[in-house]
């Protein structure tokens, strides 16, 4: 029985690990996802000053 209930333990553990290291990735990518926005944000910016300021 006590193997059982370290199998189990060491089952969640595993689990909990892998769950945090998802997170992780999760925040990774939205991380990336806001500096390619800022990317784009600050070439349209660069493009719409390229532009002659006839309007």
């Amino acid at each position: 029985l006590q193997s059982a209930v370290f199998s189990l333990q060491s089952s969640i553990f595993s689990l909990q690990s892998s769950i945090f290291n998802f997170q992780s990735s999760v925040f990774i990518l939205q991380s990336s996802i806001f500096s390619l926005q800022s990317s784009i944000f600050s070439l349209q910016s660069s493009i719409f000053n390229l532009q002659p300021s006839t309007f």
